[in-house]
């Protein structure tokens, strides 16, 4: 048993850090200590379900995309299941199971229904059905359960910053804000709520107060959230060689999290393409995709990749090849199988045309983004060095 509360105690000291979700060795530590809760009782049907949520987060957040990982939360969810088929602790998790792993949105809803039925006042049932109704595309909706499970829990930081997240998606920029802030008031790992409340400022036009917020996050080591909203905050503001400094200091050659997947060569290329330096594009974004075709071999079903993919073959000259294959993942992935990343893959299509050179193309794709709920405004495309001479070219008689 106290394996299990161990278990538990670090999961939730360590859940709201970046280093929770960069680090697989934080959540190794946490189906390590819950494995020794079931040798000690394999009775135990709330460390089972605890260790099958744990590995299929792990999958969903992108540390291990691999079928080996999907396999090892679906035989943990089957031990729970066999020992109490009908408690809710099963039924949560076999919808996060469906969540975070098959994509199986109606599943997921269906599983969480059942959970309630005997805690309907477990917090994490609103909350997770936010969650999925969020990937569904149903923001609104998603908001009013995330909403709600605040309500129950006023002081989960966690739940104040995926509130603001999903308010940025509806451009309610102002609330997202207070949300954030409510965020960083309410845990003592607030930098996530910090690097996202970045992407606001970025959307509202203020780059110095994206500035201001990444200085005064709290400090922590380099990891891939730490890079990505930094390099892009100095490609903003025109430092390429800050931005480059950003990637040379990155932990690894891949910056990954829930739907995105790029190497580090992928970020250079857009910075040497900002420099005039065609040669220098064209080496790193086939170093690029040579990395990303390595990176598949290992994880197939990393569909993340198959977005980077797209833009190494444009960054190539390879048009047909970029077009074809992002329509393609477009058509596997639509807007209401995972609103969230399709949102991502048609950022990668309006940026497969403005890399080819395709100036009404990328317009084209910008409009689609800036036409319904998205981390896209009017603003965020201005102050991007590479969208902003494009879209003002557009605006000029």
């Amino acid at each position: 048993m106290c394996h299990y509360f161990f278990g538990l105690t670090y999961y939730c000291t360590t859940f709201s850090s970046v280093t929770y979700f960069c680090d697989p060795e934080s959540q190794d530590e946490v189906i390590r200590l819950l494995e020794r809760a079931v040798e000690l009782d394999p009775d135990f049907t709330d460390a089972w379900a605890q260790i099958a949520w744990t590995h299929a987060q792990i999958y969903h957040f992108g540390l291990d995309r691999t079928e080996a990982r999907v396999e090892k939360a679906r035989r943990t969810l089957e031990e729970a299941r066999s020992l109490e088929p009908t408690a809710p602790q099963v039924h949560l998790t076999e919808g996060y199971f469906q969540y975070w792993t098959q994509q199986n949105h109606v599943a997921a809803l269906r599983a969480l229904r059942l959970a309630a039925r005997g805690r309907p006042g477990d917090v994490r049932i609103p909350e997770t059905e936010g969650y999925v109704l969020r990937r569904q595309g149903r923001f609104d909706e998603a908001l009013a359960r995330l909403q709600a499970a605040r309500d129950l829990d006023p002081l989960d930081s966690n739940l104040h910053r995926e509130i603001a997240s999903t308010l940025a998606f509806l451009r309610r920029y102002d609330e997202a804000l207070a949300s954030f802030q409510r965020a960083k008031e309410t845990t003592s790992e607030p930098l996530l709520a910090y690097l996202y409340e970045m992407r606001v400022h970025w959307l509202r036009g203020d780059l110095a107060a994206a500035r201001a917020t990444f200085a005064s996050a709290p400090h922590q080591p380099e990891n891939s959230l730490v890079t990505w909203f930094g390099f892009w905050q100095e490609v903003f503001e025109g430092d390429y060689d800050g931005a480059l400094a950003r990637l040379d200091a990155a932990p690894g050659r891949f910056i990954r999290w829930t739907t995105q997947a790029s190497p580090v060569s992928l970020l250079e290329a857009e910075v040497h393409r900002l420099r005039g330096d065609d040669k220098a594009a064209e080496a790193a974004a086939a170093e690029a995709l040579a990395e990303i075709d390595a990176a598949r071999l290992e994880t197939p079903d990393d569909r993340r990749l198959d977005g980077a993919r797209v833009l190494a073959l444009a960054g190539l000259g390879r048009a047909e090849e970029a077009r074809r294959s992002i329509e393609e993942i477009l058509a596997a992935v639509p807007l209401d199988l995972d609103a969230v990343f399709y949102l991502d893959r048609l950022w990668d299509r309006a940026d497969v045309e403005r890399i080819l050179g395709d100036l009404e193309g990328a317009r084209a794709g910008a409009r689609d983004l800036l036409g319904q709920p998205s981390m896209a405004s009017e603003a965020r495309f201005a102050n991007d060095p590479r969208w902003g001479p494009i879209l003002k070219a557009a605006a000029d008689p």
